[in-house]
């Protein structure tokens, strides 16, 4: 009888217990399909990126399950990677600036804040749980600044892929 109360109890404790929240993110490859630079020719070639360049795109819209109150989106390449936190708007469609993390081979971590970003765009724009492809394209500028934040790179990248659904 001691063996069914506590099993009774145990049962009760995770009917009780909430739910896992769930994260929703779409993943896929994104080219650089424009670049512009303040020193043509060099600041570009100095983080080592070009048009044709390509990456793995993860984008995880806001207000989705557990996916918190603003767009994330992150590109990794075999040797960098960066985050974006957008800051200027909760959504990537539109904003202006976010929050750029960076890792760049042996030049370690860095965070700029107020990352200029620009005619950034998804489609669909307000992104459902059940959407399985997602269209982005957005300009990161000085990206990949190497190992001092405070020294823009010049290079400006425009990235763009379509995304699918992760389950």
């Amino acid at each position: 009888m001691k063996g069914i109360l506590l099993a009774g109890a145990a049962l009760l404790t995770i009917a009780a217990s909430p739910a896992h929240a769930v994260t929703h993110t779409w993943q896929g490859d994104l080219f650089v399909t424009a670049i512009t630079e303040t020193n043509p020719g060099t600041s570009c070639a100095t983080v080592n990126q070009r048009v044709g360049n390509f990456g793995r795109g993860i984008y995880r819209p806001r207000a989705l399950g557990d996916n918190g109150g603003r767009d994330q989106f992150a590109l990794h390449y075999p040797n960098a990677s960066f985050h974006v936190l957008v800051t200027t708007a909760t959504k990537l469609h539109g904003a202006t600036a976010g929050t750029l993390y960076t890792m760049f081979g042996s030049g370690g971590f860095n965070t700029v804040s107020n990352s200029t970003i620009s005619n950034s765009t998804t489609n669909p724009v307000n992104p459902l749980i059940g959407t399985q492809t997602i269209a982005i394209q957005t300009t990161i500028h000085n990206v990949f600044s190497g190992g001092n934040p405070v020294v823009p790179s010049g290079c400006h990248i425009t990235l763009t892929g379509t995304l699918a659904k992760k389950p």
